[in-house]
């Protein structure tokens, strides 16, 4: 059911599964990995994201993994993605498929 959209996430660089060989189908996913997600379909698109001043600013800055620090520091200084009111991106937490979808409107459509 799944097959050709995982293959597709796979082959052009969107996402390759949870890194054991395993996609993950039915897991949930972090904020982090959906803003991951998120970057790169933007760059697929070509999608313009000014990359200038994109220091990550969230109080939890140094929580953020290192492979998700460019998604979460650009699309957050283009407005894309934002924090709680108390300043935290909450990188671990879980996202809700609403507001990937949301993100990924927001930048690609």
């Amino acid at each position: 059911m799944y097959y050709k959209y995982i293959c597709s996430s796979n082959y052009f660089a969107i996402s390759n599964g949870m890194g054991d060989g395993n996609f993950g189908i039915g897991r949930y996913i972090s904020r982090q990995d959906a803003a991951t997600i998120i970057y790169r379909v933007a760059m697929l698109k070509r999608f313009e994201l000014n990359k200038q001043n994109t220091a990550v600013h969230f109080a939890d800055a140094p929580v953020i993994s290192e492979y998700a620090k460019e998604a979460v520091s650009t699309l957050s200084a283009v407005g894309i993605l934002s924090g709680n009111i108390n300043g935290y991106f909450e990188p671990n937490s879980v996202a809700t498929r609403a507001q990937v979808a949301m993100n990924i409107k927001e930048c690609c459509i």
